[in-house]
């Protein structure tokens, strides 16, 4: 008998960490078995059904340790390749996320720039025009002065 086939769904709860399937041969499967987080390890659930007097009774159970064990170790072999995935994946979101910020920084910076550099030439015509004004205010007032200097020396 081999294993063909076996598939995770983490769940991540405080003792339930995923649901299994495991494929026989590729002719029978076997659904809801569970990764459960023991005292000292983790540890695989067969499928369970509750009877009416509140009880659980396994709906099926290998017959032997060799077959368990055989079970145990592909559903926690592929348990823990399910979590090195989901980590990496995680992990390149968080560089993904990083590089977004870093674009957005640069957009900012970039608009910054242009909008400062808009900034400064208003800036500089608005100096221009105060420039401007302080002449012609400064020329007006020597244009007055200068009649009235002429009149006081007549």
């Amino acid at each position: 008998m081999e294993i063909t086939d076996v598939k995770i769904s983490i769940r991540n709860e405080e003792r339930l960490k995923a649901y299994a399937s495991i494929v026989f041969d590729d002719c029978f499967i076997i659904k809801d078995l569970r990764v459960i987080d023991g005292t000292d390890r983790l540890w695989v659930a067969m499928p369970n059904k509750k009877r009416r007097d509140g009880t659980r009774r396994d709906v099926c159970h290998p017959l032997n340790t060799v077959t368990r064990e055989m079970i145990e170790k592909a559903i926690l072999d592929s348990y823990d390749e399910a979590m090195r995935e989901q980590l990496y994946t995680a992990e390149e979101a968080d560089e993904v996320e990083e590089v977004e910020e870093v674009d957005k920084d640069e957009d900012e910076a970039m608009r910054e720039q242009l909008y400062s550099s808009g900034d400064s030439a208003s800036d500089e015509e608005e100096n221009d025009d105060e420039a401007m004004r302080a002449r012609l205010y400064s020329d007006e007032e020597t244009d007055e002065e200068e009649p009235a200097e002429e009149a006081n020396d007549e």
